[in-house]
């Protein structure tokens, strides 16, 4: 990602929101400038909310004001951050499909000064998905934006034409606001991530139909590969207190491994967790790393 400076006098003119930031068809802000995107005052946050654009090559900021930034996310759904603007002139070559643009003034974050835990389970199961999957597909079926259900589980038959091994991902929680939730979903997302084991064949794996030429047959589920059972996020102030948390459990009807925990906690690594922005694109917390007593 390459950042330069670019001066802008002509759009800089026409915009008097406290940030405005500019999409480009082309790196360095060159091409057509294909949105120009500003923070909302009527909103929460000052807040422009998730604005989905098509593919964009870089950005630039025509005007800032203190306190005020745009982050940019990979994805039309601002689910994957890539980086934060808010330098009036700034431009910066970054590929992306979805901008927020908001005061950080008026954005009393929760997490400032707060530092996590997580805590990992010792037993394994073996699965097709990969475990980010099976998690982000968890917390769509359980969790709404005040807290989770931990009865509204997920479950998929994995293997359905030979072993059919039944997944069920169950997700409990207890959060604020989206922000934490998706949040510690991204953490949990990462330490299983980092603990699962690489990919082996599966020797359940089918022949199917390819979707695209139902004539000629592809392998379905060709690899499969360990993961966690258990693992807990919980977020504390900077007085100790909790102040949100988020645990998923993951099941399946084969038999389940006992390993040594910290095998797979000693491949999470707190500098990875605190690669991950909390709210805002701020920098991540720091994390505490242990192992559940199962």
């Amino acid at each position: 990602m390459i950042r330069t400076s670019i001066l802008l006098p002509v759009l800089a003119r026409l915009v008097s929101a406290s940030i405005s930031l500019a999409t480009f068809t082309q790196p360095n802000c060159g091409g057509d400038i294909s949105n120009n995107i500003r923070s909302n005052p009527a909103n929460r946050f000052e807040s422009s909310e998730c604005v989905a654009t098509n593919q964009f090559s870089s950005v630039g900021v025509i005007t800032a004001d203190p306190g005020f930034k745009c982050n940019i996310y990979s994805d039309r759904a601002c689910a994957n951050f890539l980086q934060s603007f808010a330098t009036p002139g700034e431009c910066g070559s970054v590929i992306g499909s979805g901008v927020i643009c908001f005061s950080q003034k008026a954005f009393d974050n929760p997490l400032d000064g707060a530092s996590g835990q997580l805590l990992m389970g010792a037993k394994f199961v073996t699965v097709v998905k990969q475990a980010s999957e099976l998690i982000q597909l968890g917390v769509s079926q359980a969790c709404t934006n005040v807290g989770c259900d931990p009865t509204n589980t997920f479950s998929e038959t994995q293997n359905p034409m030979t072993s059919k091994e039944l997944v069920t991902v169950s997700v409990a929680g207890n959060y604020d606001n989206t922000q934490q939730r998706d949040y510690m979903r991204n953490v949990l997302q990462e330490a299983f991530r980092l603990a699962q084991s690489g990919d082996r064949d599966n020797p359940h794996a089918f022949l199917g139909a390819d979707p695209n030429n139902p004539t000629i047959a592809v392998l379905e589920n060709p690899f499969i590969h360990d993961i966690p059972t258990f693992a807990q996020v919980v977020l504390n102030d900077a007085q100790g207190a909790t102040l949100a948390e988020l645990k998923v459990t993951i099941t399946q009807t084969d038999t389940e491994k006992q390993q040594a925990c910290e095998d797979s906690a000693g491949k999470i690594t707190g500098a990875a967790l605190g690669a991950i922005p909390v709210i805002g694109g701020v920098a991540g917390l720091a994390f505490a790393i242990g192992c559940s007593a199962s």
